[in-house]
């Protein structure tokens, strides 16, 4: 007996038949599920990060003094260039350094060492993330300092590796939303809002909304962009890269523009693949 139906091509009966084979349905539905497998790894790597990092900022509010303004900016873009560091190393974009140089320091020697790496990233990749700043001044301590970059690359609370290549590419726009949501305040707040002993105590703001800020979910960003470029490519057909316009007039961390760039290289890489070039060269 047939199960296969004409008007659902894709219906799950369909993709066990030998028709789906024929047709590719099934490795279509394969490469799905394998895509949906690796944005939930993703998510999971990602909330893990930023639940470490959220961690040692209040570590280092604690502990270093100064305007407290100035050094949470200070503490959100050293979080910034670690990101990027170990997103490099991982990428396998900078063979001469990596930022296990800091955890096999010499005694007394691993801030110095990462004020070198800054330089050696600001020289390599010319970018403003690296200029200087007074994040080059913190007075981090030693031993928090190896303690909190192993964790990037073996977090101690579950037995994995981090591998930044397969974490969420808007993770530093997260981190960036996560740092205007949170605001340091030394007023008192009730016992259940307290996330630090008061000093410096970090409160939740009770609405980003005060603040202007709009967290967009990631599952909201794909269907937007899903439905609006992916369904421009499919009616259009582009065949360079400057047949296409992206225009995000409240892109806020660039959540929707990271993920326009995503869909724009898998469509141009698969219309290379289909024309027997590689990648990335004419």
């Amino acid at each position: 007996r047939d199960y296969t139906r004409a008007n659902e091509p894709r219906s799950f009966a369909n993709m066990l038949s030998p028709w789906a084979f024929v047709k590719g349905y099934t490795d279509e539905l394969a490469k799905e599920i394998a895509r949906q497998q690796q944005h939930q790894w993703r998510y999971a790597l990602t909330q893990l990060m930023l639940k470490l990092l959220k961690d040692w900022q209040y570590e280092l509010l604690e502990t270093i003094p100064g305007n407290e303004q100035e050094l949470n900016l200070a503490i959100n873009r050293l979080f910034h260039r670690l990101i990027f560091m170990r997103a490099v190393e991982d990428r396998g974009l900078d063979q001469q350094h990596s930022l296990q140089e800091v955890v096999n320091a010499a005694p007394g020697q691993a801030l110095n060492v990462l004020r070198e790496l800054f330089v050696h990233f600001r020289k390599r990749f010319d970018s403003e993330l690296f200029a200087p700043s007074p994040v080059d001044q913190l007075p981090l301590d030693e031993a928090t300092l190896r303690g909190r970059v192993a964790m990037l690359y073996e977090p101690a609370v579950v037995p994995i590796r981090f591998d930044f290549s397969l974490i969420d590419p808007d993770m530093m726009g997260k981190l960036y939303e996560q740092h205007l949501r949170w605001r340091i305040s030394g007023a008192i707040r009730p016992r259940e809002e307290m996330l630090l002993e008061p000093r410096r105590a970090v409160a939740i703001s009770p609405t980003g909304r005060t603040q202007g800020i709009y967290y967009t979910p990631t599952w909201l960003v794909n269907y937007v962009v899903e439905h609006t470029l992916g369904e421009w490519f499919r009616t259009r057909h582009p065949t360079t890269w400057d047949d296409v316009k992206v225009l995000d007039l409240a892109c806020g961390s660039g959540a929707f523009l990271q993920r326009a760039y995503e869909e724009l290289l898998v469509y141009f890489k698969n219309q290379h693949d289909q024309e027997g070039r590689v990648f990335g060269y004419r």
